[in-house]
């Protein structure tokens, strides 16, 4: 029927119905619903009957808008107090007659247009569905089974809606709606059953949903044993049906209706029932009899969707539910989703980009993280599933990559005691594996765990940390541990794990905060480690070693009273000396040797450390400055940040004779004989095959390329005749020479010599000394040349290039005439043979060319490590102390003799930054009559004759720095000394006239000289050396202009 004139304020609504905003669609619909209150019945036809038609458009979002206006309208229809206005014809069964007219598929059609067709079907008995719920408060079961046979008849026609189908009857069971009572849910398991749905994906969420909304409802017999489809004797038919097979038909059915409970299409995302069945599985209560989470996984997801023969496609719905799992699951449930399958799968597609489902496993692990940062004890469970059962410690190297060391950094504390606990099961209990496997397995668990602690912001407080640390410590020292671990620790796990505690320790140090614990005496204490050493321990000691660690043990507990009743700066300095003891004793229980007599050494000079006088007697810094320096020479992490760190506290007691230490080794030569003369390495090559590199994994960044040099040549400290720091040891040196002193032979600094003629003589002999293993080397090239030269020459019948003859007078007249090709020809083969036998020797060197190169990168290393603990005393005492100025001459001395530029470039950094915190006046430590002016003046001598020994610029900037710092210090103290002799008024300008009369007279006396020496050709120093002094005496001469005329000022006020 064409429409009329009065149809046409309709149309323009029914355009924007299909459109995809969705305020514009409910402004459309409200519009259509207007024009609808003052129409006649006729006209209510008609647009119900357009609208119905409407639902078949595929176009943009008209199925939503024209649903959605059929269900207002049709509930304006059906309510009471209309019931009478209401077309006849119009009831529910009228209404879906009239949407099955229309959707009728008559004829040959495109499969789309048969697909929209179907989906109008669906749109429209949804539409009816929800009319009928809103206007009644109990739909009849007249109306109700007539939906159900229409939703069901849809689902069963066709494959590709019967998720649809299902949900709307799902959605409508599930709210708690009084229109859906006991009888009505009743009737929908019946139909369910009837159209053989039950055994659908769909159907067992529906069945879940009733019984548990309904628990006294009687429920269909002969379809799941006892009415449940979660009983275990269901676990394998519920699989077969959650797969979607066809095999979970009944025998007895028709083959048309075989592939009822198959889905007809693959789609990526999972079906609805999947979230239904799971919420059921996880609120399931502890039965024998019923399915749990973990038996429902491993026989409905594991071995179905995850099995080897599952298709790409359902393992790609495992890897979907699996993500369901770990956003929804409760946290004591979520280990046993890894199961076997699932485990291999998601492993096998981590480690290979190019595997199908390569991009879904790595979301898992997106989720994973998700979950851990929404709910933090889940990372627990994560972690439990991921390294143990099905699991493998190895996750991390096997799926290549940082999973569960990603995770632990992000765990919190609490779950972090809990991983540490599981970690310690694992550690003991590896006999499903062999000797070498177990080792792997334990290699990795500690490594995680220390990079866990590495990658937080520790307080030094956490509660996980003791027993982290115990779990390591105990199978690295413990000679038989609490429990029997299977299979036994080998050697090499035992080193793995005393480097990984070291490595630990070396972390935990660092830490700043003014009540951290010291854990390395904890754990000494926590494992008796002091108390009874010998029958529990790996390592055997004997009386005497046993005794000195009894006395540790009591030194430091002497400590630990000590410091709960000292301020802040001594309590510091008392928790590093027993860090210092800790440490030193872990070191003997791996085997140093040098360790008991530093015990010794540490119980000597900690005797009375409560005793100020008997500190100064018995100089305990010089004591602890040799063993820091001894714990620099060793290839590790931990030494170096526990030397940096004890020198940081004990800065300010540091003494001249120990500062002495430190530049004796900063001038030491940087090859193997200013090795064994710094180390008295008496049998040095007999120790490098000896010494282990153990300790080289630990060492920091910047230093690992030095350490893996350090292969050998283990630091020996100094003993009753041997000297640690000892420098060149020639006598015309300038520098301060160190001489057999001191406690057990430690080197005092005597005066330097001031003669211009010995410097440079001793410039000569450290150049003579230092070219030794290069002369020895090249006299071997030598050697290998001249034998070359030699066999050469008896073959061609010349005279070998050193002049030498070669008995052959004839051959030597012919020298100069050509060789014919037979000729060439014959000495080919002869000359191949002696090249041949020289090739294997060509890139090799020889064992004492390695020796040098070793010592000489070791030394660079130590070296670096004597400069960090001068920039600590820099950074700490530079304003403070009357020893600043001690550090210029040994720093612009390495900056000529080192061989490596890092290290002249840091030496030259120390001068500068010493020079800017040291600009005079008492503030600076060396103001006042205490002045050690003696001192600056040899100083400044020294720094001039230094200066004076290499042409290079950075040498020089270096000097030149160093004495305008000791000029201001010498102008500062003498100006501020005669300001405090003087009681006058005019005492200060006094003082600076002084000042300028004397000190400056001498100070431009000393400048005046090496400039004289350089004029005459006896000094190589740069011509800036002398301009920075102009300079800076320019600006000094103006500051004094301007003091002069504001005191003028002052006075004429």
């Amino acid at each position: 029927m064409p429409p009329s004139d009065d149809f046409a304020p309709f149309r323009p609504q029914f355009e924007l119905l299909a459109n995809e905003d969705e305020p514009i669609r409910l402004a459309a619909s409200h519009a259509i619903l207007t024009e609808l209150d003052d129409a006649s019945g006729d006209m209510q036809e008609r647009v119900l009957d357009r609208l119905l038609k409407g639902l078949a458009s595929g176009r943009k979002c008209a199925r939503i808008g024209f649903s959605v206006t059929v269900t207002e309208l049709l509930a304006r229809l059906w309510e009471p107090e209309k019931s009478h206005e209401c077309p006849p014809g119009y009831s529910v069964a009228g209404v879906i007659e009239q949407l099955r007219s229309r959707m009728q598929v008559e004829g040959k059609v495109s499969g789309q247009e048969e697909r929209d067709h179907f989906l109008g079907r669906l749109f429209g008995l949804m539409a009816i569905l929800a009319a009928a719920m809103r206007v009644s408060d109990q739909i009849s079961q007249a109306d109700w089974i007539l939906l159900l046979d229409q939703i069901f008849e849809l689902a069963a026609q066709k494959t590709w809606l019967r998720e649809e189908c299902g949900w709307v009857v799902y959605a409508t069971l599930k709210d708690p709606t009084p229109s859906v009572v006991q009888q009505l849910a009743r009737l929908t398991l019946g139909k369910l059953c009837e159209w053989q749905l039950d055994r659908s994906p769909e159907g067992v969420a529906i069945w879940l949903t009733v019984a548990s909304r309904y628990p006294g409802l009687p429920l269909p017999k002969h379809r799941w044993h006892r009415q449940d489809p979660l009983r275990r004797k269901n676990a394998t038919l519920l699989a077969q049906v959650m797969k979607e097979s066809s095999l979970a038909s009944s025998a007895d059915e028709k083959d048309g209706e075989q592939n009822r409970s198959q889905r007809g299409m693959w789609v990526s995302r999972p079906n609805f029932a999947w979230s239904v069945i799971l919420a059921h599985v996880y609120a399931a209560r502890a039965d024998q009899k019923r399915l749990d989470f973990g038996s429902f996984w491993e026989k409905v997801v594991d071995q179905n969707l995850f099995s080897a023969t599952a298709s790409q496609e359902r393992k790609h719905c495992g890897f979907t539910i699996f993500s369901m799992v770990l956003r929804e699951a409760p946290e004591n449930v979520i280990a046993a989703a890894f199961s076997e399958n699932l485990v291999k799968c998601l492993i096998n597609h981590l480690a290979d980009a190019k595997r199908y489902l390569h991009r879904i496993a790595q979301k898992c692990l997106h989720w994973m993280h998700g979950r851990i940062k929404k709910s933090p004890a889940a990372a627990f469970p994560i972690i439990v599933g991921l390294t143990s059962a099905h699991g493998t410690p190895l996750f991390d190297q096997v799926s290549k990559t940082k999973t569960v060391a990603n995770l632990l950094k992000v765990t919190n504390d609490a779950v972090m005691l809990q991983i540490v606990l599981h970690f310690e099961a694992l550690l003991q209990d590896r006999k499903d594996q062999d000797e070498k496997g177990a080792e792997a397995h334990r290699r990795t668990l500690a490594d995680l765990l220390v990079l866990a602690l590495r990658s937080r912001h520790l307080q030094g407080s956490e509660i996980w940390i003791r027993p982290f640390l115990l779990l390591i410590a105990r199978p690295a020292y413990l000679l038989v541990p609490t429990t029997d671990p299977e299979p036994p620790f080998t050697d090499a796990s035992i080193a793995v794990f005393r480097t990984r505690l070291s490595a630990s320790f070396a972390h935990l140090i660092t830490i700043k905060s003014p009540c951290v614990t010291v854990w390395p005496y904890e754990i000494l204490r926590e494992m008796k480690m002091l108390d009874s050493p010998s029958g529990r321990f790996r390592a055997q000691f004997d009386k005497s070693i046993r005794k000195t660690l009894r006395l540790s043990g009591k030194r430091m507990n002497g400590l630990e009273q000590m410091e709960k009743s000292a301020d802040d700066k001594r309590a510091q300095l008392l928790r590093t000396l027993k860090l210092l003891f800790s440490l030193i004793v872990f070191e003997l229980y791996n085997g140093d040797t040098d360790a008991p007599a530093v015990l010794s050494d540490l119980n000597t000079c900690c005797e009375n450390i409560d005793d100020k006088a008997s500190e100064e007697d018995h100089e305990y810094s010089l004591v602890v400055m040799e063993i820091l320096l001894s714990l620099l020479a060793k290839p590790s992490a931990l030494f170096r940040k526990l030397a940096q760190q004890v020198f940081s506290t004990m800065a300010g007691e540091v003494t001249e004779r120990s500062l002495q230490l430190i530049f004796d080794a900063l001038g030491a030569k940087e090859s193997l004989t200013g090795q064994q003369e710094l180390f008295d390495q008496v049998d040095s090559e007999k120790e490098d095959d000896a010494s282990s590199a153990e300790g080289s994994a630990e060492s920091s960044e910047p230093e690992q390329e030095a350490a893996k040099a350090e292969k050998g040549s283990r630091k020996k400290r100094a003993r009753s005749e041997s000297t640690i720091g000892a420098g060149d040891a020639s006598p015309d040196s300038t520098t301060r020479s160190p001489a057999k002193g001191g406690k057990k032979g430690r080197t005092t600094a005597s005066d330097p010599v001031d003669d211009d003629s010995s410097s440079d003589d001793a410039d000569e002999g450290e150049d003579d000394d230092d070219d030794d293993d290069d002369d020895d080397d090249d006299e071997e090239m030598d050697a290998e040349t001249t034998k070359l030269n030699l066999a050469l020459a008896q073959i061609v019948g010349t005279k070998p290039s050193d002049g030498r003859p070669t008995g052959n007078d004839e051959a030597d007249e012919s020298t100069d005439e050509s060789m014919n090709d037979e000729q060439m020809f014959a000495l080919d083969h002869q000359l191949s043979q002696i090249f041949a036998g020289r090739r294997p020797q060509a890139g090799r060197r020889g064992p004492k060319k390695h020796a040098g190169h070793d010592a000489k990168q070791q030394m660079i290393v130590f070296k670096n490590r004597a400069l960090d603990l001068l920039e600590i005393y820099i950074k700490h005492e530079a304003g403070r102390s009357r020893l600043s100025a001690t550090l210029l001459l040994p720093l612009c001395a390495l900056v000529r003799t080192t061989t490596s530029p890092q290290l002249a470039q840091r030496a030259a950094a120390l001068v500068r930054d010493l020079s800017h915190k040291c600009r005079g006046g008492g503030k600076d430590g060396g103001g006042g009559k205490d002045a050690p002016v003696s001192s600056w003046w040899r100083i400044l001598h020294d720094v001039h004759l230094e200066a004076g020994r290499d042409p290079s610029r950075a040498h020089a900037a270096a000097c030149s720095q160093a004495s305008l710092m000791l000029v201001r210090l010498l102008l500062a103290a003498d100006a501020e000394a005669d300001a405090e002799a003087d009681a006058e008024a005019d005492a200060e300008a006094d003082a600076d006239m002084k000042a300028d009369g004397g000190t400056l007279h001498e100070v431009v006396a000393i400048y005046a000289r090496s400039q004289t020496s350089w004029l005459r050709g006896r000094s190589r120093v740069q011509p800036g050396f002398f301009s920075d002094f102009v300079n800076w005496g320019t600006a000094w001469s103006r500051l004094k202009v301007q003091q002069q005329e504001q005191r003028e000022q002052e006075q004429a006020g």
